[in-house]
């Protein structure tokens, strides 16, 4: 059964605190102070599409995200055999059938299916419920956004560029390079996990992975649990949660910190240089080993 579509108002727009230029973009746009939800986002996206000016066409992506947070998705899904411009507004699903690459923006009241690689640059943006694909790159200033799960085998990220989710992320290797920043709401299910440079890996729930490796200032934090058969620090590198640790095999080399509010359970650790091992309640280990100055602490410090 068709949805029924909702009409806007600029009295319920003003209800709803919209931004004044919103306000002002829909006096102008429709004298007759109503329009479908439909009509805008169009409208919107064509304002976009044609606006030369970075600033101009940012603004009109910020109104569309706007409305699709506030109103429940009622367009028919949507299917492309590929994305011919930069701009998708959409009050419903959405399928593209082959990859998306390059600087555009794609705003979703639903879920993404890209039947292909997603490769984001520049200052581009995609934020939708779901987001599916093969592999999810993001390079720049880019912004990945999912209300829901992430799904695809292998995420990358590099740059200032952003990934994040209010669900889970599905995945078979994360990586993350320079300032980029991936961050889930529950937990992160991966194979491999590669913080690199500055990077940050961020989960409010659990890590579940393979292999945890991070170098240079990066970071990898879970609230709850990280759980890994080998966890690998290197550099001014951090490991965290104030939760548990469960591996079979943790080492930390130079100033890296490896530690948990709560407790370390490991096969082997072992500590080089000046490397920190920590956990405020006990660690329990069958074998550890530490070099140089390395430390390997329990208890408050």
């Amino acid at each position: 059964m068709k949805k029924k579509d909702i009409v806007l108002t600029q009295s319920l727009l003003t209800e709803k605190e919209a931004k004044e230029e919103l306000l002002d973009f829909f006096k102008k746009q429709y004298p007759n102070g109503s329009a479908p939800i439909f009509k805008v986002l169009s409208d919107l996206q064509e304002f976009a599409s044609t606006s030369t000016e970075y600033l101009g066409y940012v603004e009109y992506v910020g109104y569309a995200i706007w409305l699709l947070r506030l109103f429940p998705s009622t367009q028919e899904p949507l299917v492309l055999n590929e994305l011919t411009g930069k701009f998708i507004f959409h009050n419903g699903d959405v399928t593209i059938k082959k990859g998306v690459k390059g600087e555009c923006f794609i705003v979703v009241n639903g879920n993404l299916n890209i039947e292909g690689n997603i490769e984001l640059t520049g200052w581009g943006k995609i934020w939708a419920k779901k987001i599916k694909a093969i592999n999810i790159k993001a390079n720049g200033h880019a912004i990945i956004s999912a209300r829901g799960a992430l799904d695809a085998e292998n995420i990358e990220a590099e740059g200032l560029t952003e990934i994040w989710t209010q669900e889970i992320i599905n995945v078979k290797n994360i990586t993350a390079y320079a300032y980029a920043e991936i961050w889930a709401q529950e937990t992160i299910n991966v194979r491999t996990i590669w913080a690199y440079d500055f990077a940050r890996i961020e989960t409010a729930e659990t890590v579940n992975t393979e292999n945890i490796k991070a170098e240079g200032v990066a970071e990898i934090g879970a609230e709850k649990k990280v759980h890994a058969i080998n966890i690998t620090a290197d550099g001014w590198a951090r490991i965290r949660t104030y939760g548990i640790i469960d591996a079979e095999n943790i080492e930390a080399y130079d100033k890296a910190r490896i530690w948990a509010s709560e407790t370390i359970d490991a096969e082997n650790i072992e500590a080089y240089d000046e490397a920190s091992i920590w956990a405020f309640e006990k660690i329990n280990v069958q074998n550890i080993a530490t070099y140089d100055e390395a430390e390997i602490l329990e208890g408050e410090q």
